[in-house]
């Protein structure tokens, strides 16, 4: 199971991107409403941080994430780019933005490439590991690596 981070006070915003995370399975939606309220502690276990402002105090932060786990995607999701003034994104390393009508099949279609590249997935076909032909216990051991939080895996 993947979790992803939503970063915004707009229930429909929310809500329309549960629908589509629905569809793409697989993830765990986390809701905040400030950036501030995130445990920063914990972003290695996530795959996407989607947000629907910029602001430069959320751009530092964001900048200040991004620089601990490079492997987190930022989303900016919203109906309409609406800004009294631009914000700076250079100060983030990457932004991907989904604007306008379109912005549910591009959210899906995005969701769908970090999920293959997600830096814990286990590439079997790569390693030539019949998934299917493994044992359960030995499934649930990879899900274990795949999915737990990374304080939990160790080797004792």
């Amino acid at each position: 199971m993947y979790k992803g981070i939503i970063v915004t006070n707009q229930e429909a915003i929310v809500e329309e991107c549960r629908d589509i995370i629905d569809q793409v399975g697989d993830i765990e939606l986390d809701v905040y409403e400030n950036i501030h309220d995130i445990r920063f502690d914990e972003l290695f276990n996530f795959l996407f941080v989607i947000i629907t402002e910029i602001d430069r105090p959320g751009l530092v932060i964001l900048s200040r994430v991004q620089s601990f786990t490079p492997g987190l995607a930022v989303i900016l999701y919203n109906h309409s780019l609406n800004f009294n003034e631009i914000p700076d994104l250079s100060l983030t390393s990457k932004v991907k933005m989904i604007i306008g009508e379109n912005r549910k099949s591009d959210l899906i279609e995005i969701l769908g490439q970090l999920k293959d590249s997600y830096w814990r997935k286990i590439p079997y076909k790569q390693f030539g590991i019949d998934y299917p032909r493994l044992s359960p216990r030995m499934k649930k051991a990879m899900q274990f690596i795949e999915s737990a939080p990374i304080r939990d895996c160790n080797i004792s």
